[in-house]
């Protein structure tokens, strides 16, 4: 009699699970970003221009940051967060002429220190941004962005 390979289970199991995962994400995404999946369970509130805006408007630029650090913050989400761990963070941070992060503050804890590290890290793997636009005649815009697990 011979038993079953037990590893042979396992590597199919696995192989399923990567099936699935490229299924999902070939679908298509929501974020504005090819190849990541947006999570209606985490999302950022609109983010504040906390600056003086010098009457420019921001909406193409502002929408290229909002897909960056939301594209890095889906990959830095933590397990704890996937299983229902709900929480609030808030950020602030400013963005120099040249794009780079000039300050960034964690002005609002979740006090979950997996959720707090996902959110900032999603700003500072998104450094630099693009320069700000030539239009705006300011040398630095500082940003609020609110991250929200599990809470609509």
């Amino acid at each position: 009699m011979r038993l079953p390979n037990l590893m042979d289970s396992a590597g199919k199991i696995v192989q399923q699970s990567i099936d699935e995962a490229r299924r999902r994400y070939s679908q298509g995404p929501r974020t504005g970003v090819p190849g990541v999946q947006e999570d209606p369970n985490f999302s950022t509130e609109e983010p504040t221009i906390l600056s003086d805006m010098r009457g420019y408007d921001f909406g193409p630029y502002m929408n290229q940051v909002v897909n960056r650090v939301r594209v890095n913050w889906y990959t830095l989400i933590p397990e704890i967060a996937r299983l229902g761990r709900k929480g609030r963070v808030v950020i602030i941070f400013t963005i120099t002429k040249n794009g780079t992060i000039d300050d960034i503050r964690l002005v609002a804890n979740s006090g979950t220190e997996p959720l707090d590290r996902a959110a900032m890290g999603s700003i500072t793997a998104s450094n630099p941004f693009a320069r700000l636009p030539a239009g705006f005649d300011g040398d630095r815009l500082v940003l609020q962005f609110t991250f929200l697990y599990n809470i609509r």
